[in-house]
């Protein structure tokens, strides 16, 4: 009666929407969280004065100072490792190894590489740029990738555990690329590249097909999953995420949808990866703008299509628009917000932690996801307000009544990361306020363990 005659007598109640975490519900384990240093992004660091390159570094890798990025995505120069039949150069991919090392420091285990191209003298056009491969190089190519694990981890100490046979199989770039179909990634797979790993023991998993967009996955992907004995070899199946961050020569701020993988990928129970996405074109914009599209996008892959790993584009943009987490800038760098949203989701939700069924979209604009950890014992939520009102969220935590407090780690135009006052849960509630446009991560205490 009372909330009735406040009603009549218009003055607004103060109202929330509700959030159901399932603990018991699980759904994919995450692998990682990363990005790359392709394509001249980690000649950027090497630029640097070394005091730079140990912060940029720290806040990339570290867990506790900075936003624990778990994966590195490196990319194979593979023109210039093998620039003519029977010859290597393993000397010029220094800066990617350098990269790895001091990400390997900060303890990131994850390393894995995507061909561009297979070497130019393989390829009918004779060029690093367009084309594809001849058929008849298909086992040398093969033999190629294999010597390339081996090589990585005898001269620089590091494993690959991950081996992505071509980047944007479907574009026509002015860069470094290659053209295949699902038919010849089939071939190439079940009859070279698969049994040439397995009889040279080599443990790194092969990545196919990494589509610029999900829409274009299943045509390249679904032919192999379709060959049990192509499939077979196969460890990750990944695309990339252009078709919501780009149109045309500018940068899209991302829709609120899934993305999607195919009905047969989904039916392999192969791990999903989305391996690159980024805000082409524009100027640069290191406001909270673009972080908050960060994390549509990585909401839209992870809980949208179930995605194990997420990674953005770069690390460093040598470009001036909106590619990286960080740019170049002079003999230093500058850090977007970006970087910071991205942490909101890899500082604390570790490699092992699996998401459980909660609310996904309470209100317009509100995204929201959870974790735990492999031992059942720590919660992330990862909220999501993209509006510019704050809003009041009711989370209840549905079969685990033993968490007591959670530390909220806000994003926003004003905060890069940064804790809060922790907020109480009674009975497996707590009411979370989520700061117009801004990410909140509520965790546990020590939620990195």
């Amino acid at each position: 009666m009372l909330i009735g005659i406040l009603a009549m007598a218009g003055i607004a109640q103060a109202s929330s929407s509700m959030v159901t975490i399932h603990w018991k519900e699980e759904h994919q384990r995450i692998a990682g969280w990363g990005a790359s240093g392709g394509n001249s992004s980690a000649e950027g660091f090497l630029k640097m004065n070394v005091e730079d390159q140990k912060r940029l570094c720290d806040l990339l890798f570290d867990p506790t100072v900075g936003i624990g990025l778990s994966m590195v995505r490196n990319e194979i120069y593979s023109w210039e490792l093998s620039p003519s039949q029977g010859v290597y150069d393993w000397t010029k991919d220094a800066a990617q190894v350098w990269l790895m090392q001091q990400a390997k420091q900060r303890g990131v285990k994850l390393f894995w590489s995507a061909a561009w191209s297979p070497p130019a003298w393989m390829k009918g056009n004779g060029k690093h740029v367009g084309g594809a491969i001849k058929p008849e190089h298909y086992q040398e190519y093969a033999d190629l990738l294999s010597l390339y694990v081996k090589e990585y981890r005898k001269r620089f100490g590091l494993d690959m555990m991950g081996i992505s046979i071509t980047n944007e199989p479907e574009v026509n770039v002015d860069y470094q690329s290659s053209h295949w179909t699902g038919d010849t990634l089939r071939t190439f797979i079940k009859d070279h590249l698969g049994p040439t790993f397995a009889k040279q023991h080599i443990k790194a998993q092969i990545i196919v097909p990494e589509t610029s967009t999900s829409d274009n996955f299943s045509t390249f992907a679904d032919p192999i999953l379709a060959d049990t004995d192509a499939a077979k070899y196969v460890g990750i199946v990944a695309t990339h995420q252009y078709n919501q961050s780009y149109t045309g020569s500018v940068p899209k701020f991302p829709p609120l949808e899934p993305i999607k993988f195919s009905e047969a990928a989904v039916r392999s129970a192969k791990p999903r990866w989305e391996t690159e996405v980024s805000f082409i074109g524009g100027k640069p914009d290191y406001g909270i703008k673009w972080g908050l599209g960060l994390a549509i996008l990585a909401d839209n892959a992870v809980v949208g299509a179930d995605a194990n790993a997420w990674l953005w584009w770069v690390f460093l943009n040598p470009w001036k628009d909106n590619e990286g987490l960080t740019d170049i800038d002079g003999k230093t760098f500058k850090v977007a917000k970006r970087l910071w949203a991205f942490g909101n989701y890899s500082r604390f939700v570790r490699p092992g932690y699996v998401r459980i069924e909660a609310t996904p979209n309470p209100e317009e604009d509100v995204l929201v996801s959870a974790f735990k950890s492999p031992r059942g014992n720590k919660l992330v939520v990862v909220a999501i307000n993209n509006s510019k009102t704050e809003r009041s969220i009711d989370f209840k935590i549905d079969g685990n009544s033993r968490i007591g407090s959670l530390e909220p780690w806000i994003t926003s135009a004003d905060l890069d990361l940064q804790k809060q006052t922790s907020v109480t849960v009674s009975s497996g509630r707590f009411t979370g306020k989520l700061v117009p446009e801004s990410i909140t991560t509520y965790v546990t205490e020590d939620s990195r363990s």
